[in-house]
This record gives C-alpha cells, structure tokens and sequence, in this order.
C-alpha cells in the first residue's frame, strides 16, 4: 500500500489539482487499494482479490495490485494463474526484486524449474536476498 500512496502523490500536485477528474481518479485507485489490503489483511482474500481486480479495472498496469493478486492466487493453490498476474505485475515494474521471486515460487509449483531458477537469479541481481536460498535450495532439488 505504501508503495501505490508513493506513486499516487506523483500523479497529484501539491497544494491541489490542476486536473481535479484526474485526482479523483486517483484517489479512488488509492482508497479500492487501502480497503483490498485491509481485507487482505484480515484473511479476506475473495473480498480483496474483487478489490484489486476494481483497481485493475482503472489502472491495468498498477504492479501492487497484481502483485497482490499473484499472492493470493498462490496462497489458493492456483499458481498458473500466480505466475500470470507476477508476470504482468514484472511487466509493469521490472525493476521490484520481490515480483520474480514470486513468479520463481509459481513457476516452483508448475515443477518448471528452469523458469524459476532465471526468475530467482533476477531477484537476486535486483536485491531480494530471499531468492539466493531458493536458488541454493532449487540447486539441490529442494522446493516445490
């Protein structure tokens, strides 16, 4: 959430807006996205994933929100559909480590291996240091 508020206040100029349809807009973004989160939060994944996909109706290329939805189609054993949305979320945002160690993890359960040990290693380039024990772990025939 801190990271769509970030990139939220760059969209809106201070002391008000000049295009006050644009701030609404992104305002609504801003708060569909703090109530997902907070649904998310409290263990509501069906209400929060409908938020999210809300977010993405009004920005398809927003990397928290389908980051968000990679995580909870995780967590629902759905990883084809995890390693689409970390996909796109990658897509969006390129440089955010933790997006391809999530698309690694997906690909993990999908059993393509090879897939997951390049998407680790960029995560490892990008900073994530969780994604060198994955690697250490997928080397050995560990995860999955």
């Amino acid at each position: 959430m801190d990271a769509l508020l970030v990139e939220l206040r760059g969209f809106v100029p201070r002391g008000g807006s000049r295009w006050p349809a644009r701030a609404a807009w992104l305002s609504a973004i801003g708060v569909t996205a703090a109530q997902a989160e907070s649904a998310r939060r409290r263990g509501q994944d069906a209400e929060a994933a409908t938020l999210f996909e809300q977010v993405l109706a009004r920005a398809p290329r927003n990397s928290t929100a389908l980051a968000a939805l990679s995580d909870i189609a995780f967590d629902r054993g759905e990883h084809e559909a995890a390693a689409r949305y970390a996909r796109q979320a990658i897509q969006a945002d390129p440089e955010i480590a933790e997006y391809h160690t999530r698309l690694g993890d997906a690909l993990v359960k999908l059993r393509r291996r090879g897939e997951a040990a390049a998407s680790y290693e960029r995560a490892l380039e990008l900073g994530d240091a969780r994604a060198h024990r994955r690697i250490e772990l997928l080397s050995k025939g560990g995860l999955g």
